[in-house]
C-alpha cells in the first residue's frame, strides 16, 4: 500500500530545521537557507519526496557577460551523516529519500546544501509504502550563523580559484558553521547570502539589501523574488543558544571601492552601524544568547571596528558578546575554493578554531 500526503498534512509530524516558510496557497514548505530543511519519520521500505525548485539568475554588472540560472542542491542526512546529494531540476520532481530491503522505522532529514540566492527549494508531498510516524518534540540547542558567501560554503568543493561557481560544489554541510555545530552538539541554523554586507551606508551603495535589513524576516530573499511582503521571523519561539556573525568582508570590499572618499569616515560609519546591528540582534534574541562577532578568513580590514563594537557592548554590561578572528587561508596546505574562497579543508580548520574558542567561553 502506498501512502502519499501533502506536506501540510504532515505539519505536526515532521521536525523543521532552520528558517523555513510555509506557502499555504501552493501547499509547499520552502527551505531556502543553507542547511535548512525537515526530518520525517516513517516505518516502511521506501520514502519519496516531491520537490519544487526554482532557479535564480544573477544579474551581471556587464550585460554582455552570460551568467547561468542557478538551481539548488539538497541532500539527505541519516544518522548525522550526509548520505545522498541531489542536483535539482527546474519545476517539480520526485526524488527517492530511502529505498531499503526490509521494513524498518527510519528518520530521514532533507536539507538544502546550496545557498538561498542561488535557487529556491520546496517540498510538496511525501510518499511511503508504510506509514508516517510523529517525531517526538525535544528541546534542541541551536547555533545560528549569520554571514556571507564564506558562511554559505561558496564554492568550497570547487577544484580551485579559477573554477566557475556551481551549486553542486557549494556544500553547506561541510561549511565551518555546520561542522562547528555538529562538533559542539548543536543544530545549525543559517541566514547567509553571497555578496551581502553587514550594514548599509549613507555614502555609497552596497548592492542588495544588507544583513541588518533581512535579518528580522523568515526569508526576505524568497519574498523579494516572489514580490510578496516578507513574513517576520518568530524570535520568541526560535531563540538560538549561540549566534555567530561573520560579516564585514564585503563591507570592506565596498569601502575600498570608495578610496576617493575619506576612509576614516567610512570606517567610523561602518563601526557605528555594525554596533547598532549587534544591539538589534541582542534585542531580538534576548540577553542569555551568546554572540560571537567573528571575521575571516579572507579579509580583516574592518576587524578593529568589530572588536570596538564588542568592547562597547561589554562595557555597557553585556558580557555575552565576544570577538574572534579566524586564521588566514593557507593556499599551500588548504588550497582554494572557487574565486579564492575557502576550500573544505579551510572550513574544517576554521571549525576547529571556532569550536575550541567557543568551548573555552562555555567553560569560563
Amino acid at each position: 500500500m502506498t501512502v502519499r500526503k501533502n506536506i501540510s498534512e504532515l505539519k505536526e509530524q515532521i521536525a523543521l530545521h532552520g528558517r523555513t516558510v510555509w506557502d499555504s496557497e501552493n501547499g509547499a514548505l520552502f527551505f531556502n537557507w543553507t542547511c535548512s530543511g525537515f526530518t520525517v519519520s516513517f516505518t516502511g521500505k521506501r520514502l519519496r519526496a516531491k520537490l519544487f525548485a526554482a532557479g535564480d539568475s544573477i544579474v551581471p554588472n556587464d550585460l554582455s557577460v552570460f551568467l547561468p540560472t542557478f538551481l539548488p542542491c539538497c541532500g539527505t542526512v541519516i544518522s548525522n551523516g550526509l548520505s545522498n546529494r541531489i542536483q535539482c531540476i527546474e519545476g517539480e520532481q520526485w526524488i527517492t529519500l530511502w529505498d531499503g530491503a526490509a521494513v524498518e522505522k527510519k528518520e530521514i532529514k532533507l536539507i538544502k546544501l546550496s545557498e538561498n540566492n542561488m535557487g529556491k527549494l520546496a517540498v510538496l508531498e511525501l510518499e511511503t509504502d508504510g506509514e508516517f510516524e510523529t517525531i517526538a518534540r525535544t528541546d534542541k540547542r541551536v547555533m545560528e550563523f549569520v554571514g556571507d558567501s564564506i558562511t554559505c560554503g561558496f564554492g568550497n568543493e570547487a577544484e580551485g580559484i579559477y573554477s566557475p561557481f556551481r551549486t553542486s560544489e557549494e556544500n553547506g554541510w561541510d561549511s565551518y558553521g555546520a561542522i562547528t555545530a555538529r562538533r559542539l552538539g548543536f543544530e545549525p541554523s543559517f541566514i547567509c547570502s553571497s555578496g551581502i554586507c553587514a550594514v548599509g551606508s549613507d555614502k555609497y551603495t552596497v548592492g542588495s539589501e544588507p544583513m541588518d535589513v533581512i535579518y528580522p524576516f523568515a526569508d526576505y530573499l524568497f519574498a523579494k523574488t516572489n514580490g510578496i511582503v516578507p513574513a517576520k521571523w518568530d524570535f520568541r519561539n526560535n531563540t538560538p543558544d549561540i549566534i555567530v556573525i561573520n560579516l564585514g568582508t564585503n563591507d570592506a570590499d565596498q569601502l575600498r571601492r570608495c578610496s576617493w572618499f575619506d576612509t576614516e569616515s567610512l570606517r567610523k560609519e561602518f563601526g557605528e552601524r555594525y554596533l547598532g546591528f549587534v544591539k538589534n540582534i541582542r534585542e531580538r534574541n534576548g540577553e542569555d544568547t551568546l554572540m560571537f562577532c567573528v571575521l575571516g578568513p579572507m579579509d580583516y580590514l574592518l576587524f578593529p571596528e568589530i572588536e570596538e563594537a564588542v568592547r562597547i557592548m561589554n562595557e555597557s554590561g553585556d558580557n555575552n558578546v565576544f570577538s574572534f578572528r579566524f586564521s588566514e587561508i593557507d593556499p599551500e596546505t588548504e588550497g582554494y575554493g572557487c574565486e579564492a574562497h575557502p576550500s573544505v579543508a579551510t572550513h574544517r580548520r576554521m571549525a576547529s578554531e571556532l569550536s575550541e574558542y567557543i568551548r573555552f567561553v562555555l567553560k569560563n
